[in-house]
């Protein structure tokens, strides 16, 4: 292994559930009212969290993030739009993963794929409001980290992921901290040419924000998800 890329990873929950009451409300999606009953919710969460009640933890994570879905209106993934726009792709997956060809050549033998399942739902909800960002600067020491999130997510939003940077305990912070971001561009002509978003690197690590995505880069903006990916893995400008 030489390199890890994250998408818009649920990293450290602390500081990611906190994102939801002030991120939502910077940028216009919900009031000052809303965002004051969100702010009693995550006192209660991090309570919770601080005393290692999991299961509770994530209960209260769930519903501090569907009070501002909802007084907002939006789809949680891109809050561009009112429902996932993805829904339509999730609706046809059944068919085309659980045909028998399909399931020959995954090698899958008899499974039947589904998008959600409880079982396994249930089995890792008390590990969802654990911190990973420890294993950070172990990462960055021996890999090449690529941390990417779009702007548009309100799940796992730029705020939360940004504002966890600094406790990430990497010796290398410093220098990354008073680098500048860079433009990142796609297109190979003028014509084309396209800001598709910014980039801070220093080291192992650079950290990426992806213009008009959502939370599935791939989907939302997949030229850029390609360009990106290509240009981080061979260490072209602006990863390098």
């Amino acid at each position: 292994m030489r390199g890890v890329a994250i998408g818009d990873g649920w990293i450290h929950p602390m500081t990611q559930n906190e994102a939801y009451v002030t991120y939502p409300y910077s940028v216009g999606l919900i009031d000052t009212y809303t965002r004051d009953q969100a702010r009693v919710k995550f006192t209660e969460l991090k309570a919770a969290i601080d005393n290692q009640l999991w299961d509770h933890a994530n209960d209260l994570s769930n519903n501090l993030e569907g009070l501002v879905v909802s007084a907002a209106n939006i789809d949680e993934d891109n809050f561009y739009y009112p429902s996932d726009p993805m829904q339509g792709i999730l609706n046809v997956m059944p068919n085309y993963l659980n045909h028998p060809e399909m399931k020959k050549l995954l090698g899958v033998g008899s499974h039947t794929w589904t998008f959600l399942s409880n079982s396994a739902g249930n089995a890792l909800n008390a590990d969802e409001q654990q911190s990973v960002l420890h294993l950070f600067p172990d990462l960055i020491a021996n890999y090449k980290v690529l941390l990417y999130v779009g702007n548009l997510d309100l799940n796992c939003n730029v705020e939360g992921i940004q504002n966890f940077l600094p406790h990430m305990g990497w010796s290398g912070y410093p220098q990354f901290y008073t680098t500048k971001n860079q433009l990142w561009w796609t297109g190979a002509t003028p014509a084309d040419k396209n800001l598709a978003g910014y980039v801070k690197a220093y080291g192992n690590f650079s950290f990426t924000v992806v213009r008009n995505s959502g939370h599935e880069v791939p989907f939302f903006q997949p030229v850029s998800a390609q360009d990106m990916i290509r240009k981080w893995i061979k260490g072209m400008s602006p990863w390098h």
